[in-house]
C-alpha cells in the first residue's frame, strides 16, 4: 500500500507483473490438469492390474475360442499359457518382433515352441484390448489382451541426463531436447535440441517400441559431446 501510495506507475508496474505470473500459473494448472485427467483415463483404476504390472506382467491376453485361456507374458522372464482343454506352457520369452501392423512374440529357441501374435485392431467388445491369438501345440486360441502400461508416461519429460551425466544446458543454445508421449494417440513428439521430431509407439509394459522418427533437417552448431542419440530410439525397442 505504501509503495503505490508513493509511486502510481510502479504499483501498476507490479500489478501487470502479477497478472502475467497469475495467467502462466493458472495455464499450467490447466494443462497439468488435463495431463492428469487423461492418465486416469488411461489406466483405469484397476488394483488388480497395478499389482500384477508390480510383479512383473507387462502384457496380459484371456479368450473363450476353442475354450477358456489366458496367457501371461513377462518379457524379462516368462511366457506363462493356460488353457480349459488341459494345455499348461511356461516358456522364457524371445525379444518382440513387430511384423506389419502385428507384433510377433515367441518363446527363446530351446524352449516348449509357443507364438503370441498381438494385432493393432482393437476388440469390438473391449476397446481398451487388442486382437490376440495364441499357437501351441498345433492349436489357435483367440482373443483379448492389453499391456500393462504405467499412465504417468503420458506426459513431457525433459532430458536430464545422458550416459549418466548430467546435461548442461549451455550445451543446447537452442533449447533443452524433450520428449511429448501421447499414450491415446500412440505417438511420440519432441526436439533433439535443434530439430523437431515425431513418430509411432507402442508401450509394451516397461518398454517402449518407436517406429521409425521423423525429423526436420536443421543445421546447429553446439556442443558434438552431448549427442541426443536419436538414431538408437528410431525403429527399436527400448526400456524406460
Amino acid at each position: 500500500m505504501n509503495i503505490c501510495m508513493k509511486s502510481t506507475l510502479l504499483c501498476k508496474t507490479i500489478l501487470l507483473a502479477s497478472s502475467v505470473l497469475i495467467t502462466s500459473c493458472n495455464r499450467h494448472q490447466i494443462a497439468l490438469k488435463k495431463i492428469q485427467t487423461t492418465q486416469q483415463q488411461i489406466n483405469a483404476q484397476d488394483s488388480l492390474m497395478a499389482f500384477k504390472q508390480k510383479k512383473g506382467t507387462d502384457f496380459e491376453a484371456s479368450g473363450t475360442t476353442p475354450n477358456p485361456w489366458s496367457v501371461q507374458i513377462n518379457f524379462d522372464e516368462s511366457i506363462v499359457f493356460r488353457s480349459d482343454d488341459g494345455e499348461r506352457v511356461s516358456s522364457k520369452p524371445a525379444k518382440p518382433v513387430k511384423v506389419d501392423q502385428t507384433e510377433k512374440i515367441t518363446s527363446k529357441a530351446g524352449e516348449k515352441p509357443i507364438d503370441i501374435a498381438i494385432n493393432n485392431l482393437t476388440c469390438e467388445n473391449n476397446p481398451t484390448s487388442t486382437k490376440t491369438t495364441v499357437t501351441y501345440n498345433g492349436k489357435e486360441y483367440s482373443g483379448c489382451g492389453k499391456y500393462l502400461m504405467d499412465s504417468r508416461l503420458h506426459n513431457k519429460w525433459q532430458l536430464d541426463a545422458i550416459d549418466d551425466v548430467a546435461i548442461e544446458t549451455a550445451a543446447f543454445p537452442n533449447g533443452m531436447p524433450y520428449f511429448s508421449l501421447d499414450l491415446v494417440k500412440r505417438k511420440v513428439s519432441g526436439f533433439d535440441g535443434c530439430n523437431g521430431f515425431g513418430g509411432n509407439i507402442t508401450v509394451m509394459g516397461k518398454r517402449i517400441r518407436f517406429d521409425a522418427l521423423m525429423s526436420t533437417l536443421k543445421a546447429c552448431i553446439q556442443n558434438s559431446s552431448y549427442n541426443f542419440k536419436l538414431g538408437l530410439i528410431s525403429n527399436n525397442l527400448v526400456d524406460y
